[in-house]
Formats: C-alpha cells, sequence, structure tokens
C-alpha cells in the first residue's frame, strides 16, 4: 500500500522578472551607456580641438618669427665679401613679388645658406628665397645660392608651416612715395623713396580662420637712410 504524504506547510514559489521589469531594465542600462559614450566622446572631441589649436599657434609662431627674421635681411650687402656682380644683383631687386596677385616674396641679401641652411664655407653667397603657399596649405621656402663665380645651387623646398588658407605681401613705402613691385637701392637714386619692409598677411584655415598681420622691416635700408649710405 502506497501512502500519500501531503504537505501541511505554506510552499515557497521562485518568481523572476516579469518581461516589463526586463525593458525597463534594458531602456535605463542603455540610458546609462549613452550618457557615458556622449562624456566621452565630448572630451575627446575638446582634447582634440586643443591639440589642433595648438599645433595651429605652434605653426603660427614659426612662420611668423621666421618670415620675419629673414625678410629683415633683405637688401644687405657686405661690399668686401661680395663681387660686383653679386653686389649688383642684391642692389638691383634685394625683394620683389614672386607672381602679380601679390600672394609670393622674393627677398635677397647675402648670407651663408637659404631657407636657414647654412654652409660649411667663409665666403658669403648671394641668397635668394622665396615664400608662397603651396597647393596642399603649406608654406614654403624654395630657395637658391649664388656664389662669387656665378654658380647657382638650388636647395630642396623647406616647409615652414602647414594648414595655410592665404598669404598675401604687401611692401612699405614712404608717405606720397609710389608703390612699386620690386624694391631695389637704385630706385630714383633716392633713398628717402626706397620700400622699408612689407607687410604679411597670413590666413590659417580652421574654425574659425585664424588671421595674423605681420611688419618686417628692411633694416638695411633703414639704416642706409639714416646714415645716407
Amino acid at each position: 500500500m502506497f501512502e500519500r504524504i501531503a504537505s501541511t506547510g505554506s510552499q515557497n514559489s521562485i518568481r523572476g522578472f516579469t518581461l516589463i521589469e526586463l525593458m525597463v531594465a534594458l531602456v535605463l542600462s542603455l540610458v546609462l551607456i549613452g550618457g557615458l559614450m556622449l562624456t566621452y566622446s565630448s572630451g575627446r572631441a575638446a582634447s582634440l580641438e586643443a591639440e589642433r589649436l595648438s599645433r595651429q599657434q605652434e605653426n603660427i609662431r614659426f612662420a611668423s618669427d621666421f618670415l620675419i627674421r629673414d625678410v629683415r635681411n633683405a637688401g644687405f650687402r657686405d661690399l668686401l665679401a661680395l663681387t660686383f656682380e653679386q653686389d649688383q644683383t642684391i642692389g638691383r631687386s634685394f625683394a620683389e613679388y614672386g607672381n602679380n596677385d601679390r600672394t609670393a616674396l622674393i627677398v635677397r641679401y647675402a648670407g651663408r645658406g637659404a631657407c636657414g641652411r647654412v654652409f660649411e664655407a667663409d665666403a658669403l653667397k648671394v641668397i635668394e628665397n622665396r615664400y608662397f603657399v603651396a597647393d596642399n596649405g603649406d608654406l614654403v621656402c624654395r630657395g637658391t645660392e649664388i656664389d662669387d663665380e656665378g654658380e647657382v645651387t638650388t636647395i630642396d623646398p623647406v616647409t615652414l608651416a602647414s594648414g595655410l588658407d592665404s598669404i598675401q605681401f604687401e611692401f612699405i613705402f614712404p608717405p606720397g612715395t609710389p608703390s612699386a613691385t620690386v624694391c631695389d637701392f637704385y630706385h630714383e637714386d633716392d633713398l628717402d623713396s626706397a620700400c622699408t619692409g612689407v607687410e604679411i598677411r597670413m590666413a590659417f584655415a580652421g574654425d574659425p580662420v585664424q588671421s595674423v598681420d605681420l611688419i618686417a622691416a628692411f633694416r638695411n635700408v633703414i639704416v642706409d637712410r639714416v646714415y645716407g649710405r
């Protein structure tokens, strides 16, 4: 005979999550994860923007310092170290526009290396540096060196800065003096009418576009005017 045993106590049932509870938990998790991702994305974007601005500021500083330092040398001549032909090359055109729209500049002076390059030699050469913005937005210096025998050495183009949108050059003349496209030491045989410097306007690509205005004085011309050379 089988004996049937009946439970006299209450039975505990195991209750799981309902579908609604699972959906609510899923939505809350998605909201939390989305918030974390948005915070990370915003922080990452801010970091990249700060890095971009830092690089742009560094480009602006380097390009500005290099251009001003080099353009100031325009017209430098050491009559004891140069041949007559070298002296005449610099004197006839120590600065000129590299094209009609004035987006390129050429400067000439007696020095020891084009575009910042230093060569190991005692004799000075005629340095001719051409500045312009390449199609990819790089500010480029393309230089040549002319020695006392007339031999011309062309160096590889040097990139000074990147991310430029445009560049513009404008020669500075004394008040009342007509402007010209070439600066020389023989202009009307009157130093008072010679170019005294150049204004450089650079615009760097970005949002917003950063514009930089520079003025570089032709110190050799100014010295000649002061001392009446």
